[in-house]
């Protein structure tokens, strides 16, 4: 599996699909989320997950693929709209 759907899964578990067909909605559940929960959820599911490659910032790495894949969850969620 994916890094992007590694993290993906671990959204839906906490909260649910992206709701399809709302833009409003689909806005308020993406407010919602909380990264650290996100990554929490992803180092208990997956305890070898890296975040980053090298010598990076793991707290900013894990923040931002985080971001990218909610990102990637709302743009599919509109495209469906």
């Amino acid at each position: 599996m994916s890094d992007e759907k590694i993290i993906q899964h671990a959204i839906e578990h906490l909260y649910g699909p992206c709701p399809v067909g709302d833009f409003v909605r689909a806005n308020e559940w993406a407010s919602h989320l909380d990264w650290e929960m996100v990554k929490q959820q992803v180092d208990d599911d997956n305890p070898d997950f890296e975040w980053t490659h090298d010598e990076s910032n793991v707290k900013d790495a894990a923040e931002s693929l985080i971001t990218e894949v909610r990102h990637g969850m709302l743009h599919r969620a509109g495209e469906s709209e």
